[in-house]
């Protein structure tokens, strides 16, 4: 890993109380993920946690084939039936946001430590010409290993249960994303790119502005190498759960 190959992505921000917060991320790592990769179309996943920024603190983005998949019957079934620790989670949520896109451009390859993400409304125009080749040309800035924009497929059905309280308030267009191999080095690459972008880019576009940590990535081939555990692990971990 890792490029993103598929045709479409699913974008998922979330938080998590505090008190379950260690849980949280051996529950991601160790449960969900895995289960998730088990779909037939999910390629691979990537965990990022917050350096700064408006959205949540957990930024998790999945590669997968085509936007069917998320309508399949293996993803509607995790979904709709959760293993017990999983549903032990969804109440510590906070703040969970979720996009299912359709990959639009990808500029650039392999897998950056960091990321930067911007949300935005519809009325965003990610497919127009001049934006897609202004997004190529940015791809040639020092300190940017790569850019995505991905464009949410609105024929996708939500969340069948509410998840995390109210939703934020940021839009949900799509969300161009941008990765780096150094913290410093993506702040002095998105100073250029707002720069290029003024004409572009309005300013009040740029409020979901987050960056990103990469904390954990996997693909498929080595789903069967992940040692699956349960909520059992949380007292050995020392971690208390809910």
């Amino acid at each position: 890993m890792m490029d993103f190959e598929g045709a479409a992505m699913l974008a998922l921000w979330n938080g998590v109380t505090a008190e379950r917060q260690a849980e949280y991320d051996l529950w991601h790592t160790r449960e969900h993920v895995p289960q998730r990769l088990g779909v037939p179309g999910i390629r691979g996943a990537r965990r990022y946690t917050r350096l700064r920024g408006p959205m949540p603190e957990y930024l998790t983005l999945y590669d997968v084939d085509r936007i069917e998949v998320f309508e399949s019957a293996p993803y509607r079934y995790l979904i709709d039936n959760p293993t017990p620790w999983s549903r032990s989670m969804r109440p510590s949520f906070e703040g969970f946001f979720r996009l299912c896109c359709d990959r639009l451009l990808t500029v650039g390859g392999g897998m950056g430590c960091v990321a930067a993400e911007i949300t935005f409304d519809d009325d965003f125009d990610i497919r127009a010409p001049d934006m897609l080749r202004f997004l190529g040309e940015m791809g040639r800035v020092p300190g940017i290993t790569a850019i995505h924009a991905i464009r949410t497929d609105r024929s996708v059905a939500g969340m069948p249960f509410a998840i995390g309280g109210a939703k934020p308030a940021f839009p949900d267009g799509g969300a161009l994303i941008l990765e780096s191999y150094g913290a410093t080095e993506l702040d002095q690459a998105l100073e250029r790119f707002r720069a290029a972008a003024a004409d572009t880019i309005s300013a009040e576009k740029w409020a979901s502005l987050t960056t990103y940590s990469l904390a954990y990535a996997i693909e498929k081939p080595s789903l069967e190498r992940v040692v699956t555990i349960g909520p059992d692990a949380v007292a050995d971990a020392g971690l208390v759960s809910e």
